[in-house]
């Protein structure tokens, strides 16, 4: 399997084999520099570093009630520069708790007509961080390229959006096809391990009722850029 070519064909892969953090490092490395993570001690998620860079780390929900068991649609680091590029996850422990929401964002383009589109290319959102503070944030356009494929993509992050982009019509427009190129992960622990193209696609987290009561749900992480990608 050629990893490059098939992660920015699908935009995500679902690799049905175990790691550890050091291969999952390997990995990351195939495609570029491994990037440090933010939110370490900050409330979002319950986050513990195993590198010294920051980039591979355990993340964790702290209760059935945190932000983490519950966010909403976004990129990561949408809010940032740089943004990353890409990413890897694994589920150590009680990863089933919690589903995986993915929605690829160049198809949901390319499902609109010409006249949306040239609409859409008009737009853009300012990302804040996921607290809301406004410490973070940054202006996107609503349409850009896709820095490996050239592909037209959406910078669609709603989670990080202030409450006023939620009444735009373009916010609207996209929104309502949302389901329509979404696929869902259901985790089972150190069985796969998933590389997403954080660029194509925008993801979430939801956690089912049914699982309320088991304790927090454990994955390994790693973020990167795509600057070994030829």
């Amino acid at each position: 399997m050629n990893l490059n070519t098939d992660l920015f064909d699908n935009g995500y892969l679902v690799v049905n084999k175990p790691v550890n953090r050091t291969q999952m490092e390997e990995i990351a490395l195939e495609y570029g520099n491994t990037m440090p993570t933010s939110f370490l001690s900050e409330g979002v998620y319950d986050k513990a570093a195993i590198n010294d860079k920051y980039a591979s780390h355990v993340i964790g929900h702290t209760s059935e009630h945190s932000i983490g068991s519950n966010l909403g649609w976004h990129q990561d680091y949408a809010y940032r520069e740089p943004r990353y590029y890409g990413l890897i996850l694994f589920g150590l422990k009680n990863s089933h708790i919690v589903d995986t929401h993915l929605c690829n964002l160049r198809q949901l383009f390319e499902s609109f007509n010409d006249g949306e589109k040239s609409f859409l290319r008009e737009c853009s959102f300012l990302h804040v961080d996921p607290t809301h503070s406004m410490r973070y944030s940054t202006s996107r356009p609503l349409v850009e390229k896709h820095p490996i494929t050239d592909a037209e993509i959406l910078n669609f992050s709603p989670f990080g959006f202030l409450p006023e982009s939620y009444e735009t019509k373009e916010y609207k427009m996209i929104m309502e096809r949302v389901s329509d190129f979404t696929t869902i992960i259901k985790w089972r622990d150190r069985r796969f391990h998933v590389i997403i193209d954080n660029y194509q696609f925008m993801h979430k987290t939801e956690r089912s009722k049914e699982h309320w009561n088991e304790d927090p749900r454990r994955m390994l992480r790693i973020q990167f850029d795509y600057s070994n990608v030829t």
